[in-house]
């Protein structure tokens, strides 16, 4: 029997200082997403896990220093040599991520690789592009996925993005349907993202996609507001074969409004912010 075990991060959002950020207030609001950090690697019983993974916005519009930052807390926190695999996410910057965690600079190309573990195989895919809220997956990202799926692993892959590809229904993520197709033949047993700091489980064919909560601020709408909270959460997964199993972790499972917009300030924001 094959067995896994990891953690799935999302949506840590750090950076040095938020002052003039247009999330300011929210950031004002809720505890530093630094600390919240550190606060659960340190109650992480790494024995009893294969990895973590922290899918996408792992610093908010940040610098290279700022992903200097982020990489040294996790660092500091985990064992030597343990694995972390991270995606990356609408507030990141692909160049100021590649600088800061490997010293390379121009580098700005997509983030998609591939690790394996316990007969299991990690596929991670970049949905982000720089500049743009939504997620967007290219051809050629769509060949790369095809090329790598079209061999079965010892026991199944997972694909872990910072984008949901579907949301109560709805294609959330910029791609071609092919993708689906691709999914559909394949022997992925799951898909794992973040992006909308809202907890839930949507189907694609028969396979189970994970969205998680932030590690920074929640995020709870309304019929007329979108509302900017305190709580936080991440999860923990365990697999038997094809067989998963998920059980969110709540750091802060109190849910208090630090700051809400209406849904049309909220669409003003966005475009302002990103341009589209």
């Amino acid at each position: 029997m094959n067995r896994l075990s990891f953690i799935q991060l999302s949506d840590t959002h750090f950076r040095n200082h938020y002052i003039n950020d247009p999330l300011e207030e929210v950031f004002k609001g809720v505890k530093d997403p630094a600390e919240n950090l550190i606060e659960v690697l340190q109650h992480i019983n790494f024995g009893d896990i294969d990895f973590i993974t922290i899918t996408g916005d792992l610093v908010h519009d940040g610098s290279a220093e700022d992903y200097r930052g982020l990489k040294s807390i996790v660092e500091d926190q985990i064992p030597s040599d343990f694995p972390v695999f991270y995606c990356l996410g609408n507030h990141d910057d692909k160049e100021n991520y590649y600088e800061g965690f490997y010293h390379i600079e121009n580098k700005s190309t997509s983030l998609d690789y591939v690790e394996a573990m316990n007969g299991y195989r990690l596929i991670f895919l970049d949905t982000s592009v720089d500049h743009m809220h939504g997620g967007y997956v290219a051809e050629a990202q769509l060949d790369w996925l095809e090329a790598i799926l079209k061999e079965k692993s010892e026991a199944g892959s997972l694909l872990f993005m910072h984008h949901p590809l579907i949301w109560n229904g709805e294609k959330t993520t910029e791609v071609s349907d092919r993708l689906f197709d691709i999914l559909k033949n394949s022997d992925v047993i799951s898909i794992h993202s973040g992006h909308l700091h809202l907890p839930g489980i949507n189907y694609i064919g028969s396979i189970p996609q994970f969205s998680i909560e932030s590690l920074a601020f929640g995020v709870h709408n309304s019929k007329e507001m979108v509302n900017y909270t305190n709580r936080v959460s991440y999860n923990y997964y365990s697999l038997r074969d094809r067989e998963i199993f998920s059980h969110p972790i709540y750091v802060n499972p109190q849910e208090d409004v630090v700051w809400a917009l209406t849904h049309e300030e909220h669409e003003r924001h966005t475009i302002k912010h990103y341009g589209r």
